[in-house]
């Protein structure tokens, strides 16, 4: 057994739990591809939406958005941040970097607007939040994961995320 697996061999395996869905709507027609050094770059507007979790619920602001980086292989880097308004009030900062991949059609860039079947789109986060001192405050000190589709409509996604617990 080499040295890296009886490492792991000494550490449980971590476990995800749900702690929200967000599902956001765009505004695609702000989105402004600039090509630089063989990459596309682009940017969508966050419109709105909702969440909600076991512990979370309310709304996304209008304001956020989806700056984008599509590399020459197709693979498209996003660095997403928008803001969330808890029911009880509470103001939620997230900026939500990842990447997204899919169906050849995803990859080509398409209008975002196009309708597309949303198997062919994945999306994969990485989440950091930031919230004031007090009940929500339990979200900066964890490490989540997200995974995402488009919506149906192809005006938004809709992500799930999953708190990391070894």
């Amino acid at each position: 057994m080499s040295e890296v697996s009886s490492l792991a061999a000494d550490m449980p395996s971590p476990t995800l739990d749900h702690v929200l869905t967000i599902t956001l709507q765009f505004d695609n027609r702000f989105k402004t591809p600039m090509m630089l050094g063989g990459a596309q770059h682009g940017w969508i507007s966050v419109t709105g939406g909702s969440f909600e979790g076991p512990l979370l619920r309310g709304k996304v602001l209008p304001g956020g958005g989806d700056p984008s980086l599509t590399r020459p292989d197709g693979l498209v880097v996003v660095g997403a941040r928008y803001i969330l308004q808890e029911d009880d009030g509470t103001m939620i900062s997230l900026y939500n970097p990842g990447i997204r991949d899919g169906s050849p059609q995803v990859k080509a860039g398409v209008d975002p607007a196009l309708v597309i079947d949303t198997e062919a789109f994945d999306l994969r986060t990485s989440p950091v939040f930031d919230t004031p001192a007090g009940k929500h405050d339990w979200l900066t000190r964890s490490t989540f994961v997200g995974v995402g589709r488009k919506l149906p409509d192809g005006n938004g996604n809709r992500i799930h995320y999953f708190k990391v617990n070894a």
